[in-house]
């Protein structure tokens, strides 16, 4: 691990040296995209962070939300995230990523320079051939743990598709508001959008804003 700019990082990043911006005296990465997406929300209960990362997102959370849930199943970057989130005990992670289905010792591929790109979608962007093995559950098999829940966020290099459809009956209980990375730089990626665009009009949502790659959805 190392520190940069009052965040530990794994020491092969470099991706996010030069993305970490100064706001109100610390450093901090996308906090206007967070910003956009939290006028969204009208409640401010729980949170779910989804491809968590080193808790860049997480931490801004913990100070909006009375609990936050988060998802990271990269071991240097989970080591990471709980340095980065000590201040802080309003916070769950569980180790594992989440998809349309269950297993173990799947392989995801991760970043070479920059720990947010590690991708169970093999040569997605930034994702490399070295190999971390994890596990992987789906959304719904959590839906008993949660009483309610307000946001979900999920950046999930290329896969989130996959994690809507393993949590169909989570958003049909909870209807939270959702921000989903997703690009729309190519074909390909609009192609992606759009397939996810359709399975979350079949629940209700509707796509009601955007910053940049992250797309809003709520019911």
């Amino acid at each position: 691990m190392k520190n940069v700019k009052g965040w530990w990082l794994p020491d092969y990043d470099t991706h996010f040296d030069s993305m970490l911006k100064e706001v109100e005296g610390e450093f901090a990465y996308q906090k206007e995209h967070r910003d956009y997406v939290l006028s969204w929300v009208k409640d401010f209960d729980v949170a779910i962070d989804v491809g968590a990362n080193v808790g860049f997102w997480s931490k801004d959370f913990c100070r909006n939300f009375t609990t936050v849930w988060a998802f990271e199943p990269v071991n240097d970057i989970v080591e990471c995230y709980r340095e980065n989130m000590k201040s802080f005990d309003n916070w769950h992670l569980e180790q594992v990523g989440l998809s349309d289905k269950q297993g173990e010792n799947v392989e995801i591929y991760k970043g070479i320079d920059n720990s947010g790109g590690a991708s169970l979608v093999k040569d997605f962007e930034s994702a490399t051939s070295q190999v971390e093995y994890i596990d992987l559950k789906m959304l719904d098999n959590y839906i008993n743990e949660f009483n309610k829940v307000d946001l979900i966020k999920a950046d999930i290099q290329g896969h989130e598709y996959e994690f809507l459809v393993g949590g169909m009956k989570f958003l049909e209980v909870f209807n939270p508001v959702l921000s989903l990375e997703l690009p729309i730089r190519t074909k390909e990626e609009k192609d992606y959008k759009e397939k996810t665009v359709t399975l979350l009009s079949g629940l209700g949502y509707n796509e009601v804003g955007r910053h940049k790659k992250d797309t809003v959805f709520i019911k």
